[in-house]
């Protein structure tokens, strides 16, 4: 491309519109990334300027750098939130001597200006700049180098936005007051410090430390720093600041008191109530847990793929798949490999390299294959099916269906499928942002908890299902036509039909749970007695008042549990006249139904599939057969062709057999082959009789085969049923004879 023309300063405008737009070439090593050279300038004003130069991220390897002549050079990452204005601003950049412009958003522009040297050159790793974002094969083979990438750098740049008046205040109140803790009493309780406490719960607003990414960037930094306007504080500040904010409002409220003393403040209740489910917040506790470092200082994850995906619902992703895959660098579990596409879809492979290499860096996680050119709704069941068979308790492996997730995508996405039922959504969560009436953007709860635990032994589950574990035989995903489908095995027989109280009621609010997952404290009923008598007004409770405004501690501590579970549910009884609590969307005649491996019962809606729908499905199970049939076939007819090699070329066989065995896994050496077999001993025939028991019991199995191929099951959520949440409902199907059956779900 032509250089581009010397003009005077007056015309720059018009030479930048002469500027061709960049245009990125392959990276010549499956190893390097390109790094963002910043060039001095203003930090406000004045056009950005950069060098794109590539580099071998294996010179920065302890081990290869020592053996290469190549010098590494040092860098900084930045963590920056892209947002959802358009990319309209220009910056210039230079590579290979010649000059090009290159469209970024506002946010990263200003980033850049605010971050550059007046002085010096400074060279960052940019993702929006650095990585080809039109380019599949690219994203997916850098997706699984983050944590080398983020890990390599010198300090990661975490840009928070503008400054402003706020951000100046809360700044200054931290490093100036916060953290120094012989004062630190005094301060909770100073009603003059309370702005200042206000301009730290805004700072703590921003959508930045809400952003899906910033969760590893920061977490893999070996330093980082926070970036606002031209202000910057240390990481390890503000994540102390934050967990002393956090701490003293969740064990005392005292924050919220002094703020409703204050008129500036409208004399609200609770001003904090939710701080601890900020984004900021759980960024302070998500990267203080995420790795244990080792005397060498080498991190070992220690969640799994799943808890994380569960615990940082709050953390939105601009592109849908990164709710996924923005986190498989710092999971415990999982081993990201790119996928690789040729001419065709059908030639993708991962990246031997990248399974090899996290293979051997640990040996518990699972190679997990990142491609950005599936679906939306294919990601998604990937991630169910990889945390099914993850999953260390088989018995509440389908727990995962019914946790929210991330997935704020519209109703139709990629192929005009529909989103399953069987992937919970978003709104599912149990916080989220609200404007108050003052205007002010403010945490708040808008769903009840899961009933169902987190995916770890440490936490309270429930065991509807008792020891069933998830039929993986049966577990299978059917993409159709207009919907993607989900097969599982269970039983269901109750029907919602009425909401009146019995004598289990207090125990049902609270889903006979307390604090953190517990076993409720016999108080509760007393707590329950004492507000149903003095607070209950027209009929009805209100249960924020109830807390906010009812002068005791013991009643609040209860109904912050009620409210844990009831918010968006509704009351029912089962045909049995057990009391529950099933999701608001819940209408009579819907099931309430036990799935082999699931700790808590679901809710189904059951829908006739037409005769003409069930024709079509049947048509592609016989193509789907038959397809796999012939993969069968060709599988068994290589192994032969491989079998009579061997045989025409004895000298390979006589050096396989003067191998050493190869050990297992486990380090174990493999049995030794077994000698020739003989034949078995003839059985006697058996009579008539037990083959026309046989005959019955296929009929019957094929009957209710047909019977289950004529229906499907939306899932409505997940529910609780008094006394039926620790194995008794296995007892009530034993009772009952409720045959299981497997559930089409979409």
């Amino acid at each position: 491309m032509p250089r581009r023309d010397q003009k005077t300063t007056s015309e720059s405008e018009e030479s930048e519109e002469e500027l061709n737009e960049y245009k990125y070439s392959d990276l010549e090593k499956p190893n390097s990334i390109r790094l963002l050279k910043l060039k001095p300038g203003g930090r406000k004003s004045g056009e950005v300027v950069c060098d794109l130069v590539e580099e071998d991220l294996d010179w920065h390897d302890a081990e290869k750098a020592d053996k290469s002549k190549n010098k590494k050079t040092e860098y900084e990452a930045l963590s920056w939130n892209w947002g959802t204005l358009p990319w309209d601003q220009k910056i210039r950049v230079s590579h290979k001597g010649e000059d090009y412009y290159q469209l970024v958003p506002p946010s990263l522009a200003a980033a850049l200006k605010a971050l550059r040297d007046r002085r010096n050159v400074r060279v960052l790793w940019v993702d929006a700049i650095c990585m080809n974002q039109k380019n599949t094969n690219e994203k997916n083979r850098q997706v699984p180098m983050m944590s080398k990438i983020y890990g390599c750098a010198s300090s990661v740049c975490v840009w928070i936005g503008e400054v402003d008046k706020d951000s100046k205040i809360a700044l200054d109140f931290i490093k100036d007051e916060v953290l120094r803790l012989e004062r630190f009493d005094e301060l909770c309780e100073d009603p003059t410090s309370s702005h200042k406490w206000g301009a730290m719960l805004n700072l703590m607003k921003r959508p930045c430390f809400s952003r899906r990414w910033v969760v590893q960037e920061i977490a893999l930094a070996n330093e980082a720093a926070i970036y606002c306007g031209n202000d910057s504080i240390p990481w390890k500040d503000f994540s102390d600041a934050v967990q002393l904010f956090v701490e003293v409002e969740t064990a005392t409220h005292r924050l919220s008191e002094v703020m409703k003393m204050d008129p500036k403040f409208y004399h609200v209740p609770g001003w904090f109530e939710y701080v601890s489910a900020l984004g900021a917040s759980l960024l302070v506790d998500a990267t203080g847990t995420l790795f244990r470092v080792s005397k060498r200082q080498k991190r070992q994850p220690l969640l799994s793929l799943e808890y994380l995906v569960s615990t940082l619902s709050v953390f939105q992703a601009t592109e849908p798949r990164d709710t996924i895959y923005s986190l498989l660098a710092i999971a415990k579990d999982t081993a990201p490999v790119a996928v690789i596409h040729g001419n065709t879809a059908s030639s993708a492979t991962p990246a031997k390299a990248q399974l090899n290499a996290w293979a051997y860096r640990n040996m518990k996680a699972k190679p997990y294959k990142v491609d950005h050119s599936l679906p939306f709704i294919a990601i998604c069941k990937e991630f169910i099916l990889f945390s099914i068979r993850q999953s260390e308790n088989k018995t509440q492996a389908l727990d995962v269906i019914c946790r929210p997730k991330p997935d704020d995508v519209p109703g139709k996405v990629e192929d005009d499928q529909a989103m399953p039922s069987w992937i919970p959504k978003l709104f599912g969560a149990a916080y989220a942002m609200y404007t108050h009436p003052n205007g002010e953007l403010k945490m708040g709860r808008q769903n009840a908890d899961p009933l169902v635990g987190l995916p770890s032994l440490s936490h309270r589950n429930y065991s509807a299902a008792e020891n069933r574990e998830v039929d993986l035989d049966v577990l299978r995903f059917r993409k159709r036509e207009g919907h993607f489908s989900m097969y599982v095995l269970g039983f269901g027989g109750w029907e919602d039909i009425e909401d009146d109280p019995p004598q289990e009621f207090w125990r049902t609010l609270v889903a006979d749970r307390g604090r953190l997952g517990r076993n409720p404290p016999t108080y509760y009923a007393r707590a329950c007695k004492e507000s149903v008598t003095k607070g209950l007004t027209s009929g009805s409770l209100n249960t924020t008042e109830l807390i906010n405004d009812g002068r005791c501690s013991v009643v609040a501590e209860f109904f912050r549990g009620v409210q844990a579970v009831i918010w968006n549910r509704s009351l029912m009884r089962t045909k049995s006249s057990d009391l529950g609590i099933v999701h608001e969307d819940a209408k009579e005649g819907d099931l309430i139904c036990i799935l082999y491996g699931c700790s808590v019962p679901v809710v189904l809606r059951r829908f006739e599939k037409t005769a003409e729908e069930m024709a079509k499905e049947q048509a592609e199970d016989e193509e789907e057969l038959a397809r796999q049939r012939e993969i069968a076939a060709t599988k068994i007819q290589r192994g032969f062709r491989e079998s009579r090699k061997r045989k025409r070329d004895p000298l390979e066989d006589m050096g396989r057999t003067t191998e050493m065995p190869v050990p297992h896994m486990n380090g174990s050496a493999p049995k030794a082959a077994a000698g020739p077999k003989t034949a078995p001993p003839l059985k006697p025939k058996p009579s008539s009789k037990p083959v026309q028991q046989k005959r019955k019991k296929d009929d019957d199995e094929s009957k209710q085969k047909d019977k289950a191929r004529g229906v499907y099951y939306q899932l409505t959520g997940e529910c609780y049923v008094h006394g039926y949440m620790d194995g008794k409902a296995i007892k009530y199907q034993n009772d009952h004879d409720i045959k299981a059956e497997v559930f089409e779900m979409r």
